[in-house]
């Protein structure tokens, strides 16, 4: 997680579901007290005291709700691949004894599970933005080094483990990430600038500062031309990234400044002209629009470029697309080109592995054909 500021990130987008914890919260680089918990549910219990200078540990708090549910595949991944050689995994869910012994015979765990229905052991480790699920790592030496969204174990562990982890700059990163949501929080949206302009200062390149500086400029200041001149900024930096396209014509959408889209479009095309389905990605984009910002021009102006690139995986490729490129044709009111283009979109897709592929072309030929007759015949 080098120069990676991912958990702010997660976390500012998340600003409305924090659960926040009272009291006084563990300090990162601190050394952790023993867990105090109402009662263990599966595995042998585990004193923190007696994992010093053998293993890591590394505690994940969990509810018995929809986000908890989501992730547990990838803990359970992250615990089989990780556990017990190099890690001592725990399990402790803030829920009665009862409602955990319950859930966890119809979901087993790799790992000894806890009851913390008590919530003490949960304040401990909870920062004011944090929420649940929230994992946190502890060394050899009893210190807290990292916690955050168990999603990020897989980028984190390794770095522990390696022993190249940067304790120092995690912990910097985290004042910055809790300075930014706290102003969040508060919708003081200047102080959140300066703190990401200064960031931006010392890691040009970070993605995720970039990427927050747009949305915050673009959306919630509505300073269009901040938001541009990031996204500018920030293709010198990382040519040819997806995540700044995507951000900013998000940003200009919801900034009711699709004016500004078609320079941007030009760029897309001038720097993925060799990548169709990108450019078909963005179209599709482009159409889901509501009518009041429904620009086909820029829908034709991206499936016209895919259809014309200079390469395809295969002829199903470039069937499908030419797909998409008649579609868009009929729309801006040709359904002469339409229907020209969606003939060869059907002989490019005869031998498609899906034949339900097929079919649809020629549903579309018929379609096309029989629209393009009706127009000449209506007076």
């Amino acid at each position: 997680m080098k120069n990676s500021l991912k958990l702010f990130v997660a976390a500012a987008a998340a600003l409305f579901c924090i659960f926040s914890a009272p009291g006084a919260t563990l300090e990162t680089g601190a050394e952790v007290p023993e867990l105090d918990l109402r009662a263990w549910l599966s595995g042998k219990p585990v004193n923190l005291a007696d994992l010093k200078g053998k293993k890591h540990a590394v505690l994940f708090f969990w509810t018995i709700g929809q986000r908890s549910l989501d992730v547990f595949p990838r803990i359970i991944a992250t615990a089989n691949k990780f556990g017990e050689k190099e890690l001592q995994f725990i399990g402790i869910a803030p829920d009665s004894p009862e409602a955990v012994d319950k859930f966890i015979k119809n979901q087993p765990l790799p790992f000894p599970v806890a009851a913390d229905n008590i919530l003490k052991t949960l304040y401990t480790y909870m920062r004011p933005n944090d929420q649940v699920p929230l994992a946190a790592v502890i060394d050899k030496s009893g210190k807290l080094l990292w916690r955050g969204r168990p999603e990020y174990l897989d980028e984190v562990l390794p770095e522990i483990l390696s022993g190249k982890y940067d304790l120092k700059g995690n912990i910097e990163r985290e004042k910055f990430s809790q300075a930014v949501m706290s102003a969040m929080k508060i919708k003081d949206y200047p102080t959140v600038r300066k703190l990401v302009d200064a960031e931006l200062e010392k890691h040009p390149d970070n993605l995720e500062l970039l990427t927050l500086k747009i949305n915050l400029a673009g959306t919630l200041m509505n300073d269009i031309d901040t938001a541009e001149k990031t996204a500018e900024a920030g293709l010198k930096q990382l040519p040819r990234n997806l995540k700044l396209y995507e951000q900013l014509i998000r940003a200009l959408h919801q900034a009711g400044a699709d004016t500004r889209l078609p320079v941007w479009f030009d760029r897309l095309v001038a720097d993925f002209g060799d990548q169709p389905a990108v450019l078909i990605r963005f179209a599709r984009q482009e159409l889901s629009q509501p009518v009041g910002k429904l620009r086909v021009e820029n829908a034709y102006k991206l499936t016209h470029a895919a259809y014309n690139a200079p390469k395809f995986a295969d002829d199903r490729q470039k069937g499908l697309i030419a797909r998409e490129y008649a579609g868009v044709l009929y729309y801006c009111g040709r359904p002469d080109k339409a229907l020209e283009v969606a003939k060869i979109s059907m002989q490019l897709l005869k031998n498609s592995p899906n034949p339900k592929e097929y079919e649809t072309a020629k549903d579309l030929v018929v379609y096309y054909n029989t629209v393009l007759r009706m127009s000449k015949a209506i007076r």
